[in-house]
């Protein structure tokens, strides 16, 4: 699992309008990036190496959190690989004008997969 936290001076409605921002994503992630913002929207990042993730978003909690469920897509055609799905959780916590930001990802396990009846990841 990785995570990244970190504290913003600022509040949370004002640190989620910059979370769900196109530019302001792509510009965090350091990748072109695109989100849906509803469950079951699609998601996609492309970095400057040309590789790709795309997913699905899993859940939206306004103001307060973001899931999405993501894999890594090299490639094109007969020639496309596809990483292992991780699901990817921002959770905004708000004190006054200050926001902690948490952000983990977590790599999908069969288990996981399972009991959903499958990865519905692209």
């Amino acid at each position: 699992m990785e995570r990244f936290e970190e504290t913003i001076e600022a509040v949370p409605e004002d640190v989620w309008g910059f979370i769900v921002d196109p530019g302001a994503l792509s510009a965090w992630f350091g990748a072109d990036a695109w989100m849906d913002l509803a469950e079951g929207g699609a998601v996609r990042f492309r970095f400057a190496d040309g590789t790709q993730r795309r997913g699905t978003v899993v859940e939206v909690e306004r103001f307060r959190r973001l899931r999405w469920r993501w894999r890594e897509h090299r490639g094109a055609g007969f020639g496309l690989e596809l990483g292992s799905a991780s699901t990817v959780t921002i959770v905004l916590t708000g004190d006054g004008d200050v926001t902690r930001v948490r952000i983990t990802e977590e790599p999908e396990t069969s288990v996981d997969a399972s009991a959903r009846g499958g990865s519905s990841v692209p």
